[in-house]
């Protein structure tokens, strides 16, 4: 019976690879994991399932949930859906955090249904060793590249002012990475039990965790509650203020905004913190994590935007110029900077006669900034081959 379940298993994927064989992508990540893919499947089929155990038969369950679960993300990171710019930008700032010489990542997108489940990361097919480490034991193949998977909903797939929230998803995934949050919570408790925090410095932990933080009891929802602030800085460095504005409207206004649970902390202590953080206020909390991020992952926490970036272009119609990749994240920066304080500036540079519905005023902004990212993409690539040419 296991054999005829492994067997049914096993044609199901051939289903499904029949039709995701034929994918195309943007980068040559994506096609060399399909690559890679197609050779396990291969192997796969040319052994004989008659012939194993119990614990072999586990192994290629495993396997085959492995494959089914990139698959699923693969068909929604082809280049007819894949929201390839703001993807860009995100890794661009992972090669920030991770150096691609040493270690190959890509970001793929899951598309959800729904709105309000908004996004979130699932890094088992980036961190989790185990389907990678029974590949390469039974049939010697490694995968060179690894997929962080970010989910987002598919009605906001090219939406530009929303998407800046898949930076604090980045953001989990390095913490995940380096193992940042957890023995900080407990260096956390650690210092509070030994009497190493001063007066001002428990007032502001008690404000950040409202909680008998300090109990051991409490170590996982502070854990969570750290994750959650970890990754709200790691975006605001790249994003400023404005995805905590967005989360704001998002988990209930004004009216949810003390709110908390076992995973989250209040939306108005996160957005305090990046606060603190971008106006480079006098903070212990902030500090100390700063040091916990240099002593696990090596990098510094600091604002990236660029305030050379301005909306100018936007407001007159035209993309924003980007000269490096260090400015892409820039864009959403000045592209918020306008709507959020619009106040028809552009029916008032280009001189029109009437004013523009709010969303149309939300149309022409949010595809500049794609162009705006587009044209850069196109110019650096360009400026590759030429180099290679030459």
């Amino acid at each position: 019976m296991e054999v005829q379940a492994l067997r049914l298993h096993f044609s199901q994927l051939i289903k499904a690879w029949e039709k995701s064989k034929h994918n195309t992508y943007f980068d040559k990540g994506k096609d060399h994991y399909q690559e890679t893919l197609k050779y396990l499947i291969k192997a796969i089929s040319d052994e004989n399932f008659t012939l194993f155990n119990s614990a072999q038969i586990e192994e290629r369950r495993r396997i085959i949930n492995f494959i089914f679960k990139s698959l699923g993300i693969l068909d929604s990171s082809t280049t007819n859906q894949f929201p390839f710019e703001i993807i860009h930008c995100l890794q661009h700032a992972l090669d920030e955090w991770v150096d691609p010489s040493n270690e190959k990542f890509v970001i793929v997108t899951s598309l959800i249904n729904s709105y309000d489940d908004f996004y979130s990361f699932d890094g088992n097919l980036a961190l989790d060793d185990v389907a990678y480490n029974i590949i390469q034991k039974v049939y010697n193949l490694t995968f060179e590249y690894r997929l962080i998977q970010i989910n987002l909903p598919k009605f906001l797939a090219r939406d530009y002012f929303s998407n800046i929230v898949l930076y604090h998803e980045l953001g989990h995934f390095i913490d995940f990475k380096y193992q940042i949050t957890a023995p900080f919570a407990i260096e956390i408790q650690d210092k509070y039990n030994n009497k190493k925090y001063n007066a001002s410095d428990l007032v502001e932990f008690q404000k950040f965790f409202p909680y008998e933080f300090w109990k051991r009891e409490y170590l996982d929802v502070l854990t969570s509650h750290l994750r959650e602030y970890f990754s709200d800085l790691f975006a605001a460095q790249y994003i400023g203020k404005y995805s905590e504005n967005l989360l704001n409207y998002v988990s209930g206004g004004p009216l949810a905004a003390h709110a908390i649970s076992g995973t989250h902390p209040s939306t108005k202590n996160r957005g305090d913190l990046v606060k603190d953080f971008l106006k480079n206020n006098s903070s212990t909390f902030i500090n100390d994590l700063k040091v916990a991020i240099n002593l696990t992952s090596g990098k510094e926490l600091k604002v990236r935007y660029s305030s050379e970036i301005k909306n100018s272009n936007l407001i007159k119609l035209l993309p924003i110029e980007i000269k490096t990749g260090d400015e892409l994240s820039s864009v959403f920066v000045a592209a918020w900077e306008l709507y959020d304080t619009y106040t028809n500036q552009i029916e008032k540079q280009n001189n029109f006669k009437y004013p523009l519905i709010s969303s149309k005023v939300y149309e022409i902004i949010n595809n500049l900034v794609e162009k705006s990212i587009g044209n850069y993409i196109v110019t650096s690539n360009w400026e590759k081959s030429k180099n290679v040419l030459s």
